[in-house]
């Protein structure tokens, strides 16, 4: 199925959105569904993926995060910590990082005794936080140009 996705990346981003809208989804079910978007994630346009279908995502990615199965938190890490999807949350910094930072620092708390999860979610952290720096810089840099136009 994914080669016929790779040939069609328009039926990736139908087939990615009509996942993420099919809520609520069981804990049971949690760790196929956040697999299977990874999955699609590789044949998508991300850039295409609309604005409450990219919330939706966050969300999900966060819940995984804070949940307490350990394989799902670690999927939800590894997704968060692929380059493709750091560029994506910048693409859309004013909902992925309220959503994904506050959980992050809970990232791997509920998964006691697995110290695989807590050091990768110390790293995909740090990345998130970059992104946040690089968001607050963008902001910065838009007010100062704002403030030399009007000089």
């Amino acid at each position: 199925m994914l080669d016929f996705l790779n040939k069609d990346r328009e039926l990736a981003n139908m087939m990615f959105e009509g996942i993420l809208s099919g809520d609520p989804i069981p804990p049971t079910s949690e760790l196929c569904l956040l697999d299977e978007l990874k999955s699609l994630m590789n044949s998508a346009r991300l850039e295409k993926i609309t604005k409450s279908s990219a919330q939706l995502l966050f969300r999900r990615i966060a819940k995984g995060l804070t949940g307490s199965d350990v394989d799902v938190a670690k999927i939800a890490l590894d997704i968060l910590s692929w380059d493709r999807f750091i560029e994506f949350a910048k693409l859309h910094k004013n909902i992925s990082l309220p959503v994904i930072i506050p959980e992050l620092q809970n990232a791997g708390k509920h998964c006691v005794g697995d110290e695989s999860v807590q050091v990768l979610a110390a790293e995909v952290r740090n990345r998130f936080y970059n992104v946040e720096r690089y968001a607050d810089r963008q902001v910065e840099g838009t007010s100062s140009d704002n403030k030399r136009r009007r000089i």
